[in-house]
């Protein structure tokens, strides 16, 4: 499988707007409904089993659109794929997107009874704890969260190029980011952004909103489930 070269792989990490920038590099100018939570998947590896290099490659193969967005970082370090990696080094920046991310998510946990973070979940949830177990679930996710970007910071010499976030809920954004590529058209970037900022002001993201979302999906979690998922459809 040879890898198309007129494509590009957008890889970043939950929260921090990765899909508004493929899209809006894809030239696909959303809607004021799609920029507050953008699901498609047009353009997208995730949900489609690219748990492998060659798997993103077949699947890559069947995407149209010249960049695509993933989650995915260990698969690309020795390859030869052309990748942008997005990094966040403001720690407040950081707080904003694990915020946005988890107040977003719709929860599908596995059920895995030998894995701590499930059974200490699990077992405040049907004790009724629902707060505690959010708590609980929101500082794991934050630590792997931040464990995550601080691999993907020191790995930054692998991608094709690295594009920082920081001023993700600014709206001078698309004007960094332009600096930092000078050679990319970001004209859409910079329309999409403008009505992404509306949906997404970072005074609309808290710790505290963040552990009511969690707290309210948990509650709503059938938590009898002896196999496969437990999930929120919310």
């Amino acid at each position: 499988m040879h890898q198309n070269n007129s494509q590009t792989f957008i890889s970043y990490q939950g929260g921090s707007a990765g899909d508004l920038i493929t899209a809006s590099l894809n030239s696909i100018k959303l809607n004021c409904n799609q920029v507050a939570r953008i699901q498609s998947t047009d353009f997208s590896l995730k949900n489609k089993n690219a748990n492998t290099l060659e798997n993103i490659q077949k699947v890559s193969s069947t995407i149209l659109w010249p960049y695509i967005s993933t989650h995915e970082v260990r698969l690309f370090l020795d390859s030869d794929l052309s990748w942008i990696s997005l990094e966040v080094t403001d720690l407040d920046i950081i707080y904003v997107c694990i915020f946005r991310q988890m107040q977003l998510q719709r929860l599908r946990i596995k059920v895995e009874e030998s894995s701590t973070w499930f059974q200490t979940v699990k077992s405040l949830c049907r004790a009724k704890k629902y707060q505690a177990a959010a708590q609980y679930w929101f500082t794991q996710s934050q630590n792997i969260w931040m464990n995550d970007m601080e691999y993907r910071i020191r790995n930054r010499q692998h991608a094709t190029h690295c594009i920082n976030l920081n001023e993700l809920f600014n709206k001078k954004f698309a004007q960094q980011l332009q600096a930092q590529l000078p050679t990319m058209d970001i004209s859409m970037l910079k329309v999409n952004h403008e009505l992404w900022l509306e949906k997404n002001h970072p005074g609309i993201w808290s710790k505290q909103l963040t552990i009511d979302a969690m707290t309210n999906k948990l509650q709503q979690m059938d938590w009898t489930t002896l196999s496969g998922f437990i999930e929120y459809g919310g």
